[in-house]
């Protein structure tokens, strides 16, 4: 038998899950499931999803993790990575507990307990009682009272995105359905507090008792993560936010709601023992359940262990790590606690003496995805799979094609700008009301605009990723290298422009993970499966990232370019919040 360590992570489409060796940090196992999310036909901007699926496909990916492996493994704990969803559930009358509905009409009309077994055939509905990290059901940025210790680590506001507005408006909303009451019946969990308590009390039993933890492994902030829920009062969100919140719908596996949130990789409790059957585990010894994260922190562990030595000058405190997913983040750590530059997120007491710095893009990968499903002389309208090495030679085919007469690709949309604030400006400007648009747009869908849309969208990535970058350099951070991961990490257009850009204007060099065994979609969950190994062994040696510098031909033109669209994105969004302010007055 090997002992083993497996990471799961939770993200917008899948959920994927890695096994790697206690004794040499070797990946024994992967394993992948897709999820989904609904956008609500009456209000779009309330987006859910199951908990149900979400449940069924972590289970399968831990099962399928550890038959993948060759021989029969001990597991010695599982960490979970998770997007910064809210779970919702309801107590009902017979006192178990069940998903609560979060879409409009938060389940109205439905029975409290259904006879699955008599309606299994006929009901076919899933839950909704994953309020998704996208949704925007509280439509504006929103300050509550006499909290301000708390915002200048939130960039001065809550955003939609985050859980606290969530949770004010579900309740709001069940205020104005006239079902108030129904309110103090349901829990509340950050998305990974909720599969841990799922996997350490059971379904059946979900948050019934607290953690054990020591006081020393709780880092004592009294803020939520990225504006998450754990971490916060029980008085922050009675007074402040007017929430009539009771400790035990908040308490997601807690003992004190003031002790502040567990640092990563501390081991909460271990998987229930009613589960270990439906999730592969025959062992006798107990499996450990560790402390997780919101999912962008993973890549930090997949990179960075705890006692590494900085590799080619590259460390967690001299690299930016940009995590492109559906959306963007990017993250830095300091070893000591200082303010966060004007507009980010942060610091964040995540590791005992190691505070993060994050900010973001609300869309970044999204945006391709909706080109390629919409656009008519998209690769995908011609039947060809997106996630197929064949699909990206044909846009890359596309882009040498209809680029050809230009000095660089680039200069295709030298007279065009766009924007991609679909879902606000999550920071530096924490302005949930800053859209989209295009300037320079055409009418005609051939190929050509296929193109340009495809290069504008890699182009309006690299401008806010400047943008995030400018606000560290400003404030004496110090940023020698972005550390790109995910699929962009993939694509040498965005790379290359991302390398001229950052390193003429910064200073700042590009640079990727190399020499990991797993595709990039993995790497959170292999950063999950480190840190929990990091905590729980004594190997001197540690799991250690290795890097490849982007190395992109000097254009001075092209920068030239892109510092005249620069200017252009900075004064647009000062524009936009000019033009919402006289607008807000007359309405």
């Amino acid at each position: 038998m090997t002992n083993c360590f497996i990471g799961i992570d939770v993200g917008s489409k899948s959920v994927r899950a890695v096994a790697i060796g206690s004794d040499d940090g070797a990946i024994l196992a992967k394993c992948e499931h897709p999820i989904s999310y609904e956008v609500d036909p009456q209000d779009k901007s309330y987006i859910t999803s199951s908990q149900e699926d979400l449940w069924n496909a972590t289970v399968y990916c831990i099962r399928g993790a550890i038959e993948h492996m060759a021989f029969e493994p001990v597991v010695e704990a599982i960490c979970v990575d998770a997007t910064c969803s809210l779970a919702v559930s309801k107590v009902t009358s017979k006192g178990t507990v069940l998903p609560q509905d979060t879409d409009h009409l938060y389940g109205e009309g439905k029975c409290e307990e259904k006879d699955r077994e008599k309606d299994k055939d006929k009901d076919t509905e899933k839950d909704k009682g994953i309020v998704f990290w996208m949704d925007h059901r509280s439509k504006e940025c929103w300050t509550p009272d006499g909290c301000k210790e708390y915002l200048n680590k939130l960039g001065g506001c809550f955003i939609p995105e985050m859980a606290v507005p969530k949770v004010q408006k579900i309740y709001h909303d069940l205020r104005h359905l006239g079902r108030e009451a129904e309110f103090q019946q349901l829990l509340f969990f950050d998305l990974h507090n909720w599969l841990e308590c799922m996997l350490i009390d059971g379904p059946q039993n979900l948050n019934a008792k607290g953690s054990t933890l020591s006081e020393e492994w709780y880092n004592h902030e009294n803020i939520g993560i990225d504006g998450s829920l754990a971490g916060f009062t029980l008085e922050f969100y009675n007074r402040s936010c007017k929430i009539p919140l009771q400790s035990e719908q908040i308490r997601q596996g807690r003992s004190r709601l003031d002790s502040g949130v567990p640092f990563a990789g501390e081991v909460l409790g271990t998987v229930n023992k009613s589960l270990e059957s439906a999730l592969g585990i025959k062992q006798k010894q107990p499996v450990n359940v560790c402390s997780g994260l919101i999912d962008c922190y993973a890549s930090f562990f997949t990179n960075f262990a705890t006692n590494n030595v900085p590799q080619n000058q590259i460390c967690a405190e001299n690299t930016v790590i940009m995590v492109a997913g559906t959306s963007a983040c990017y993250l830095t750590a300091s070893r000591k606690p200082i303010e966060p530059p004007n507009g980010m997120w942060g610091g964040f007491q995540i590791m005992p003496g190691q505070w993060f710095y994050e900010g973001g893009l609300s869309c970044c990968g999204i945006l391709l995805e909706n080109l390629f499903d919409y656009h008519p002389c998209s690769p995908k309208a011609r039947g060809m799979n997106p996630k197929s090495a064949s699909f990206w030679y044909e846009v890359d085919r596309m882009v040498k094609d209809e680029t050809s007469a230009f000095s660089c690709p680039w200069m295709m949309n030298a007279t065009k700008y766009y924007s991609g604030e679909y879902l606000g400006n999550r920071t530096p400007f924490n302005d949930s009301q800053i859209s989209a648009y295009m300037i320079g747009g055409s009418m005609v869908p051939d190929r050509a605009n296929f193109v340009s849309r495809y290069l504008l969208i890699l182009e309006h990535i690299v401008l806010e990723s400047r943008l995030m970058l400018q606000c560290f350099v400003e404030d004496s951070f110090p940023v020698k290298n972005i550390l790109v991961c995910g699929s962009f990490s993939k694509n040498n257009l965005f790379l290359g422009l991302m390398s001229q850009v950052l390193h003429a204007k910064l200073g700042i060099y590009v640079v990727k993970s190399a020499g990991n065994a797993v595709d990039e979609k993995f790497q959170s969950a292999l950063g999950m499966a480190r840190l929990a190994r990091s905590k729980l062994t004594s190997c001197a040696k540690l799991d250690a990232g290795t890097f490849s510098f982007i190395h992109s031909e000097d254009d001075q033109k092209l920068v030239e370019l892109m510092d005249v669209k620069y200017e252009m994105l900075e004064h647009m969004i000062r524009l936009q919040q000019s033009f919402n302010d006289r607008v807000h007055n007359i309405t």
